[in-house]
């Protein structure tokens, strides 16, 4: 391999330093011994390990090649292909700073199936194949179709941390030496890969983010090949995924690489990462590619890699038993919803434990002994006539239609157990009653205020003295629910840059909207804001007087509706 009798500087120091380091060659070789493999202490002939460093991981919470703690569900198969290209994945360097391709070109296709059990554990195999691997190695020219070693990859999730954000997992790989070991397909020895996987989720403004860490344990004999030595060694990686759009497609990023258990302190170690997107195209079916290359030379970091893989999942199994109802004939057909007790061909059916008869106002809904429930709730009205009937409607003589409870008679935001006024809008402030003093009034197109809304000078943040002035506001839109959108509007003075103003009237508008929609439980969708600046003057005068009153938040009723109309709101207070 190398001109002149000079050896690769890598492989010269990793033998020099195993020399200085018994004690971990012999700890290789009796693990070697367990795994039912031999080590070897002369140069073996060309070949002999596997330089694929990329292994695809298939999981809920895989990224590429970085692991997460989660698993498929109970029964659930899966599997996929992986095409791996990569470019000048095995190099030699000499001391006087030359270099020689060993590979020069490799194209994998990783296939992988396996099945998900008891929703905690999944097993899978792998098996690459290489229908281009080309290289020179020991002046022979290789170009060869091959096989890769087969893997058996166990995985069990070990726990969940709060809100199931925080996933651990533990794995095992076993690879058998079924590659082709002369052109770097596989390995001479069975090789173990223990390995721990942790994962976790949180909520960005751009979607969700996973967050994958692995660590693992390569296990396996120890080999002299072309001078150089090939033992244990631990694989790390991390990764992470950003859902960009729901459920659709993520967008991935990850960092893998190796360490040297034999000779840790000169042997290079490789470094790679990668970059892609995930597009889950239906909910069984998913594409991915990704592209990347070497960070830090080593056996196996490929100057350029890219990927484009397809995987499969079945759908998850459910317990719900669908009975076809072309082959039914009941002779009582079950009113919507029923939930019943029914007959080995799916009929409704009734105990016979002296229960009522069906009736037409039975609603499905049944007692401990499958009896017929006419009154769910209790409240005298028959379910076929409740609109409410697991609620019971209240009779306290503040309202309640069609068997359903009202908590808030006077729609104005306090619950009637807390209202002193449950009959008449009013303020959480006043306990439910009407304001002392009214501010806000509804007066044709606009909701006209009697009083400023107040902020600091020159900031749009809103004074508490205006806050009661805004909560009158949100009751007048409580209350008259045929308004379906408001504007606010916000002015300046004259004074000033008029682009600033602008921008600051702008400002102040979106602060009384989010004041209402916040604290005043307004819908959002029926409030818009909108800055005018200096441009909607009311007195165009240079007074105090003047600047007071263009200095303004206006509310401009934009649609209004029926007084039929319901708008949406959100709930009373607690």
């Amino acid at each position: 391999m190398c001109a002149d009798g000079d050896a690769p500087v890598w492989s010269r120091n990793m033998m020099a330093l195993s020399r200085t380091t018994r004690w971990t060659a012999g700890s290789a070789a009796l693990l070697a011994a367990l795994l039912g493999v031999s080590t070897t202490g002369a140069a073996q002939e060309a070949g002999g390990f596997d330089a694929q460093t990329f292994q695809p991981a298939l999981s809920p919470s895989a990224v590429f090649s970085v692991d997460g703690s989660r698993t498929f569900e109970h029964r659930q198969i899966y599997g996929g292909v992986m095409f791996n290209s990569a470019s000048s994945p095995l190099v030699l360097e000499y001391e006087d700073g030359g270099r020689e391709e060993v590979i020069s070109n490799q194209i994998a296709a990783h296939l992988s199936a396996g099945i998900g059990l008891f929703d905690r554990y999944q097993v899978e195999l792998a098996l690459p194949i290489y229908p281009i691997n080309w290289g020179y190695d020991q002046e022979r020219e290789f170009r060869k179709f091959g096989v890769g070693d087969l893997v058996v990859r166990g995985k069990a999730h070990l726990l969940s941390g709060a809100d199931d954000r925080f996933g651990l997992a533990a794995g095992l790989d076993l690879s058998v030496p079924t590659g082709d070991q002369d052109v770097y397909l596989g390995s001479r020895t069975v090789t173990a890969t223990p390995r721990v996987m942790a994962d976790y989720r949180l909520d960005t403004p751009a979607g969700g983010l996973l967050l994958a860490a692995n660590l693992g344990a390569r296990l396996r004999g120890t080999d002299d090949v072309h001078d150089t030595r090939i033992g244990p060694n631990l694989s790390y990686g991390v990764g992470a995924e950003l859902e960009a759009i729901a459920e659709v497609l993520f967008v991935g990023a990850e960092l893998y690489g190796s360490a040297v258990l034999t000779e840790p302190a000169r042997a290079k170690s490789p470094l790679e990462a990668l970059v892609g997107v995930r597009w889950a195209a239906t909910e069984t079916w998913s594409f991915t590619f990704a592209a990347g290359g070497g960070l830090v030379g080593g056996i196996g970091s490929a100057a350029q890699r890219g990927l484009i893989g397809v995987s499969y999942r079945t759908a998850p199994e459910t317990d719900d038993e669908v009975v076809s109802s072309e082959t039914i004939v009941c002779e009582v057909d079950a009113p919507p919803g029923y939930e019943g007790p029914r007959d080995a061909q799916g009929c409704p059916m009734e105990e016979e434990q002296g229960c009522a008869s069906l009736s037409e106002d039975w609603q499905g809904a049944v007692d401990d002994e499958g009896c017929p429930i006419l009154d769910q709730d209790g409240d005298g009205i028959p379910d076929s006539e409740d609109a409410c009937p697991t609620e019971p409607q209240d009779f306290d003589g503040l309202g309640g239609a069609h068997g359903c409870p009202v908590e808030d008679v006077d729609s104005d935001g306090v619950l009637d157990v807390d209202d002193r006024c449950p009959t008449e809008p009013g303020l959480q402030l006043h306990q439910g009653c009407p304001p002392p003093v009214k501010k806000a009034v509804r007066e044709g197109d606009e909701i006209r205020i009697l009083d400023k809304v107040y902020f600091q000078t020159d900031k749009a943040v809103i004074l508490d003295d205006s806050f009661e002035l805004l909560d009158q506001v949100a009751l007048v839109l409580r209350t008259n629910s045929d308004i379906m959108l408001i504007e606010v509007a916000g002015h300046t003075d004259s004074r000033g840059d008029a682009d600033y103003n602008m921008m600051l009237s702008e400002e102040r508008a979106k602060a009384v909207r989010e004041y209402l929609v916040n604290q005043g439980r307004i819908d959002a969708s029926r409030v818009v804001a909108r800055g005018y600046g200096q441009t909607q003057l009311l007195i165009d005068e240079s007074t105090d007087e003047a600047h007071a009153a263009n200095r303004r938040v206006e509310f401009r009723i934009l649609e209004q509706g029926s007084e039929d109309a319901v708008s949406p709101e959100l709930p009373a207070a607690p």
